[in-house]
């Protein structure tokens, strides 16, 4: 028993670390820390695209979407897909043009919590128009 506690912790303790990767990550490739304020990440790839109608719909939602002091929003442009244009202007705003960026979610939205990652949403053909309904203002 005093093992099986000992492996939880440790498991436990490399989960939370690996999700304060992720973080370091972003904040690598973006160039900046990201605020204490901010709860949510909205993050378009464009290296990673597995749904081509997933991944245009949730273009169209957050070139549409007013971003609130809480949200951050990173586009990865490596010049193919993503018609950069409309996301210029947008506040809380990055744009990278990196074709070595990884990200996770690669297309969707990663939710912060204490400065932690809390979960992540991947953007896929069964939640899309679920998320776009359940989100939009």
């Amino acid at each position: 028993m005093k093992y099986l506690i000992l492996f939880s912790l440790i498991t436990l303790s490399i989960a939370c670390s690996q999700k304060d990767l992720i973080i370091q990550n972003i904040e690598k490739n973006i160039g900046s820390k990201i605020s204490k304020e901010v709860k949510k990440v909205y993050i378009i790839n464009e290296n990673s695209i597995a749904c081509i109608k997933c991944f245009n719909a949730f273009i169209s939602y957050v070139q549409d979407k007013e971003l609130d002091k809480d949200e951050l929003l990173i586009v990865n442009n490596t010049g193919n897909s993503v018609d950069i244009d409309s996301f210029k202007t947008k506040k809380n705003t990055y744009i990278m043009h990196d074709y070595d960026f990884i990200s996770e979610p690669h297309l969707g939205v990663m939710y912060i919590k204490n400065s932690k990652t809390d979960s992540i949403l991947n953007i896929t053909p069964e939640n899309i128009m679920d998320f776009i309904t359940s989100n939009s203002r």
